[in-house]
């Protein structure tokens, strides 16, 4: 999404998100989100859209979570992280799109959605109590980020040891 891309009224849908890195707010494929220019400076908390090159030259929007904004070399360092992930990232002021304005579920409810309703705005009470959560829930969430993480490595060692030599036969 580019910023010629806003219509007239500034505001531009991102139909149905992919991934799991804003889970369990996002559920790939089941929600769209409403994206609303950046106008001033973005507040901590902030859902934001910006622009990831990838490796192959190409370039995708991802929607992370504001941590914290940073000052280096005279410019603004935004650090973003996905609700679900371990590691967050520095972006800069042109990667921003916008940031998100509501949030719409596409298919039905389950059990796992983090707000019961089917859309919702960010400045809505039941977002901005599971906004408080989820950051206060962070140091227990990023141990068992990490001990998830070397539990699957030592998975597949453990798998890679064990597993029968199959050129033998």
């Amino acid at each position: 999404m580019e910023q010629s891309l806003f219509n007239k009224n500034d505001f531009a849908l991102m139909p149905k998100t992919n991934g799991k890195s804003m889970r369990p707010l996002l559920w790939g494929g089941q929600h769209c989100v409403v994206v609303v220019r950046l106008d001033g400076e973005p507040e901590v908390g902030d859902l934001l859209v910006f622009r990831q090159t990838l490796g192959d030259g190409s370039a995708k929007n991802v929607v992370h979570r504001l941590l914290e904004v940073r000052q280096e070399d005279g410019r603004h360092v935004y650090v973003t992280r996905g609700d679900n992930c371990l590691a967050s990232e520095r972006v800069s002021r042109d990667e921003i799109v916008g940031r998100v304005a509501e949030v719409h579920r596409m298919s039905g409810f389950r059990p796992w959605h983090a707000i019961p309703s089917r859309q919702f705005a960010v400045t809505d009470r039941a977002y901005r109590l599971y906004s408080r959560l989820w950051a206060a829930t962070w140091p227990a969430r990023r141990l068992y980020y990490l001990m998830r993480a070397h539990a699957r490595g030592l998975r597949v060692r453990l798998h890679k040891l064990l597993k029968p030599d199959r050129r033998s036969n």
